[in-house]
């Protein structure tokens, strides 16, 4: 997660842009269910699996990490529910040399998955109005179990083949952004509803930013 967080690693610097290419290999992915010590199931997109495409693609596993990290922070879906969008806009995919896989212990940023569940489905109103007493006593794990594996069969199955994103290029602006006010309001203003933290410190590429001023004058 170090590129997201500092904008480098030992692959790229500064800046990612999702291309054509990318995008025909995610709709592509392989991957695996298995599990964790934390949560199940996991699914796992291995190096291992998706080698020959990605060798005829001339792309590393990485890039595609790269790219499938920003379509769950901004791509949609006409399948993607209420809940849907805000687990995925919450997801964590941890990626080494040998793939990448949504996160071992904390996928959704805390390593009490099935309580961030239950949060988002509170936010969205699952469990009608509740006090805060009502919350903290509140025990449906069957119910968040049967979410969660829905979600991640509808991420695998059906989001990473038909996702559609608008932004494709992005740089990296400083750490100091994430916490911001003015990194909030600047993705707002491009219309994103739920705001993952990590996005806070990206911007859309300049180039991006050409190509959205054509869109809309219809060029």
């Amino acid at each position: 997660m170090d590129f997201f967080y500092s904008g480098r690693d030992s692959h790229s610097s500064g800046r990612h842009v999702i291309t054509d290419k990318h995008i025909e290999v995610i709709r592509n992915l392989r991957f695996r269910m298995g599990e964790s010590g934390y949560y199940s199931p996991m699914p796992t997109w291995s190096l291992e699996d998706n080698e020959e495409m990605l060798t005829e693609a001339g792309l590393t596993i990485n890039e595609i990490w790269k790219s499938v990290h920003f379509i769950t922070m901004l791509g949609t879906s006409k399948n993607m529910s209420s809940i849907f969008e805000r687990l995925l806009r919450q997801l964590y995919l941890n990626e080494d040399e040998d793939g990448f896989a949504t996160g071992y212990k904390r996928p959704f940023g805390n390593s009490h998955v099935l309580g961030d569940v239950r949060y988002e489905l509170i936010q969205e109103g699952f469990y009608g109005n509740l006090t805060d007493e009502q919350e903290e006593e509140l025990d449906e794990d069957y119910k968040e179990q049967k979410v969660l594996e829905s979600f991640m069969k509808w991420l695998t199955e059906d989001f990473l083949k038909n996702f559609e994103i608008d932004f494709k290029a992005f740089e990296f602006t400083d750490t100091k952004n994430r916490f911001s006010d003015t990194s909030i309001e600047y993705w707002n203003e491009k219309g994103v509803k739920y705001i993952p933290h990590i996005l806070l410190s990206w911007k859309l590429d300049k180039s991006e930013v050409r190509n959205q001023k054509l869109n809309s004058i219809g060029i």
